[in-house]
């Protein structure tokens, strides 16, 4: 979404110049049937910072360490059900900046900014739970048909 650009340009903005030019990279703003090359983008990070849903969702399922800016309830839902809240930072709040630092400096250092048996753990869960949807689905169609 367009207004998403106002965002990562302020978000730039702070960043240290030698980071912006040799450390970060922006996934480009892409319409249509262009999703693979977001997802290499993705597959290639050493960190994802996403304000939607897809681009926190898609990190996260690739084991990239992703920070999700919160511009919308289901950002900070999708972290919390992870079991990750810390990881899901508001744009408005007073220590947003600090918390964004604080965690990208970690992964500039090789740091984990959260265990990974948490998102390995919720995985499978969401993983049994949509099996057995599907599974209750088709013996439901089963019986119909």
């Amino acid at each position: 979404i367009y207004t998403d650009l106002t965002l990562i340009a302020r978000f730039l903005n702070h960043c240290d110049d030698r980071w912006r030019r040799t450390k970060i990279g922006v996934a480009p703003y892409v319409l249509g049937e262009n999703w693979s090359t977001n997802f290499d983008i993705y597959r290639r990070s050493i960190c994802a910072v996403g304000m939607r849903f897809h681009s926190t969702l898609v990190p996260i399922g690739m084991n990239v360490p992703t920070i999700g800016i919160a511009t919308h309830h289901k950002i900070e839902g999708l972290f919390e059900g992870f079991g990750a809240g810390h990881l899901s930072l508001k744009p408005e709040a007073d220590d947003f900046v600090e918390n964004l630092e604080r965690l990208l400096n970690k992964v500039a250092k090789g740091k984990p900014i959260t265990d990974e048996a948490i998102f390995a753990h919720k995985k499978c869960e969401q993983r049994r739970s949509l099996e057995n949807y599907h599974k209750s689905i088709s013996e439901w169609l089963d019986e119909l048909l």
